[in-house]
């Protein structure tokens, strides 16, 4: 499959709204990898905000750990959205794989160093004043060094960047938020009061909920698994109120 200078040689993943393949460019001989979006979805009451918002901030970041847009292009029924490759899939694959593997979650040393990357670049994004808002080893892509690197898993061979940036914000220290956006296992309290229609009158938020996603992931490579793991939010809420407010939960 070919559309202009752009071939596409296989598909390496899949969203909620395109898919990504593998891709070269004619006189360029390194590899790409592609989002086809059917306009049909993109531009669609749903998902339009979130989608041109999105590549709005690509275009205006630069970041060695957040992933690179190439260039957007546009036929009459896509979008393609060219990116840099990553080769290690997500960061949640990586500790999936990595429990498999090893029957261990990383070390210590190994979060420390994807840790410090992380935070690079979230400390790049807040000086812009940029909330992501939906930080999670999902949302994080590994790129191994080679591919020895790659088949034993060597994190200390590995970049992470981070991805999706459809639910990011600008903001300021005056300036609070109140959408209630991102992933509940990864959800600040606040938002998530909302979210479970606990509190109709939520507070507001600035950029300090990505720090508390940041904690939930850092916690999940260490120990292999979510920080509040379950599929019910009534529980989940219960255990994030016992960590904040245990005289409320005797």
């Amino acid at each position: 499959m070919k559309y202009e200078e752009l071939t596409f040689i296989k598909p390496i993943g899949k969203g909620a709204f395109g898919t990504v393949y593998l891709t070269t460019k004619d006189g360029n001989i390194n590899y790409f990898a592609t989002k086809i979006i059917k306009k049909s979805i993109a531009d669609s009451p749903r998902v339009k905000k979130y989608f041109h918002n999105e590549i709005e901030i690509l275009k205006e970041i630069k970041h060695k750990n957040i992933m690179e847009l190439i260039e957007m292009k546009q036929s009459e029924e896509n979008y393609y959205l060219v990116c840099e490759l990553c080769n290690g899939g997500s960061l949640h694959h990586c500790v999936n794989k990595y429990l498999k593997m090893y029957r261990k979650p990383f070390s210590e040393e190994i979060v420390q160093y994807l840790m410090k990357q992380i935070l690079e670049a979230l400390k790049y994004l807040h000086g812009l004043h940029i909330i992501h808002r939906d930080l999670k080893l999902e949302n994080i892509l590994v790129n191994f060094k080679n591919q020895n690197d790659k088949s034993i898993l060597n994190m200390y061979g590995a970049e992470v960047k981070i991805i999706d940036f459809g639910f990011a914000t600008h903001s300021n220290s005056q300036d609070l938020h109140k959408s209630v956006l991102g992933s509940p296992l990864y959800m600040d309290p606040i938002i998530l009061k909302k979210y479970t229609k606990k509190e109709n009158n939520i507070k507001g938020y600035n950029e300090k909920i990505d720090i508390w996603s940041l904690g939930n992931l850092c916690y999940e490579m260490l120990m292999g698994r979510p920080c509040f793991e379950t599929n019910n939010i009534k529980i989940l809420e219960e255990k994030i109120g016992i960590l904040l407010y245990p005289d409320n939960f005797l």
